[in-house]
């Protein structure tokens, strides 16, 4: 700037948080034009550095998406709802229809425990919630030519450790809940 009046500056600003993305840019604007005009008096009145805001080009680019295909952003998320339903809201209706009509005091007792019959209910909705992501995925290839990159064994195994937190959320939703229509009230309420 010294020599020729003009500089370029590249600022890359990662936009996945949006907050911070504005926050950084006017940052960077702040700090440019303090120190233009920093070098301004520094040289006098008579120089012609100057600096506006208007001379800032912003060049957006998106890399996981690029042509910003709406179909890479909601099939992926429409999957996780219906596999966060199937563990969460399933598993705490199911319990809970067997407060409704009585079959918790019968099963108390018989000489089941407790934590067989918490396995017992939750396994399934486990293994359905897992066939249901690979049937997902699947139709999300074929018919929606959704690109799968990646190691699905480990997204596999990440799925599993999530539907293991989910079911332990859908229990504690059918010890709280009396009946279904409140499972349903605080199914909502917390997702």
């Amino acid at each position: 700037m010294y020599r020729e009046n003009t500089a370029d500056i590249q600022a890359l600003v990662d936009a996945v948080n949006g907050m911070t993305a504005s926050l950084i840019n006017a940052y960077t604007n702040a700090v440019i034009l303090d120190f233009s005009r920093e070098l301004a008096n520094e040289l006098g009145k008579n120089s012609l550095i100057t600096f506006s805001p208007k001379n800032i080009h912003v060049d957006n680019r998106f890399w996981y998406n690029p042509q910003l295909n709406f179909k890479y952003y909601m099939v992926p998320g429409i999957l996780v709802i219906l596999v966060s339903m199937i563990g969460l809201f399933l598993t705490a209706l199911n319990i809970v229809r067997e407060k409704e009509i009585g079959t918790i005091e019968q099963l108390n007792v018989t000489p089941i425990k407790k934590f067989q019959f918490i396995i017992g209910k939750l396994v399934p909705f486990w293994v359905i919630a897992l066939f249901e992501l690979a049937f997902g995925l699947l139709v999300a290839k074929l018919l929606f030519q959704l690109p799968i990159v990646g190691n699905l064994w480990l997204l596999f195994a990440f799925a599993a450790i999530y539907l293991l937190v989910v079911l332990g959320l859908g229990l504690l939703i059918s010890t709280l809940a009396y009946s279904q229509q409140q499972v349903m009230f605080l199914f909502v309420f917390s997702s």
